[in-house]
């Protein structure tokens, strides 16, 4: 017997997008005998898009949140209100194939494994991979690299491990995402609460596989470039990478990062560059709480290289 699994779906407007969403997923559903459940977590703050598509979708189950409070917010709401253990979150903006979630749940057979992650293209390319994500550290800073987004990387043929599970399409268990803490208010109003998250899984000892026979199609920020600039889009990425290098480095490891930063901020500055003063700033702005985190004590560099071999 299949174990069954919460589908749940963080959304903000756009009931056509949501609406697509679904129709897709529900082909899959219909695959797998119809034992999961879908949450829908209607985040405008109005209940308009429960309203809305609730007739049209008799079997999902809305959630209406009293205010907007972003994706990290709904999307765990979403995954409290779950009634199974498994608990798959998806984009609105992402079509999911059919016969995706089988190889996910199995996958998550191994106790070791926290989140399985689709192969999630970006559109319908089979080259473009979103989800094989990684990170590297190197000169003092951390950065993300998604090989198949940014070079000619050919995709992985066989399941992988990766750096953390894209919440825009990932399997976990309800109880574990619950026991590491959720998702950290630190990174609002999006971006890299996923990777944190998944961070601080491979501290913990579990790791997060990407499965190729999954796949999922992603409109890329479909949603979020609704409501937010490209500017505040990239500022937010550059804010949150300076912030999860903060919570995760160990005190040695934060002592050579400042004088990567003195370079990086005296560089701008010559070449009158002030986004990137900008991004700093939204940082240090935060960076008391990011600094609260208590310090790890394998480090930052030893992590990242543990996850990009351990496989």
């Amino acid at each position: 017997m299949s174990t069954p699994v919460s589908i749940v779906m963080p959304a903000f407007g756009d009931p056509e997008l949501v609406a697509r969403s679904l129709v897709a997923l529900q082909l899959e559903l219909n695959a797998r005998g119809a034992i999961d459940e879908v949450v829908v977590v209607d985040d405008g703050g109005t209940g308009d898009l429960a309203r809305e598509l609730a007739p049209r979708f008799s079997r999902v189950r809305f959630v209406a949140q009293t205010k907007n409070g972003g994706f990290a917010r709904a999307l765990s709401a979403g995954v409290a209100s779950a009634r199974h253990e498994l608990v798959f979150a998806l984009n609105s903006d992402v079509l999911v194939r059919v016969g995706t979630l089988a190889p996910l749940v199995e996958a998550l057979d191994d106790a070791h494994v926290f989140a399985a992650v689709p192969r999630v293209l970006l559109g319908a390319d089979e080259r473009r991979v979103e989800s094989w994500v990684r990170f590297t550290h190197d000169e003092g800073r951390l950065r993300l690299e998604q090989p198949c987004l940014t070079s000619r990387a050919r995709p992985p043929r066989r399941d992988c491990d990766v750096a953390f599970p894209v919440g825009g399409a990932c399997l976990m268990r309800k109880r574990e995402f619950a026991e590491l803490g959720g998702f950290d208010p630190l990174f609002e109003p999006f971006y890299f609460e996923d990777a944190d998250l998944g961070l601080r899984a491979w501290r913990a000892g579990k790791r997060t596989r990407l499965v190729v026979a999954a796949a999922v199609e992603h409109r890329h920020r479909a949603t979020i470039g609704r409501v937010a600039s490209e500017r505040l889009v990239r500022a937010a990425l550059e804010r949150n990478t300076y912030l999860l290098q903060w919570k995760h480095s160990t005190a040695a490891e934060l002592v050579a990062h400042v004088a990567a930063l003195e370079r990086e901020a005296v560089e701008a500055w010559l070449d009158e560059d002030r986004e990137r003063l900008e991004w700093l700033a939204l940082a240090l702005a935060a960076a008391e709480r990011a600094l609260a985190a208590p310090r790890p004590v394998e480090s930052l560099d030893a992590l990242v290289r543990r996850v990009a071999t351990d496989d």
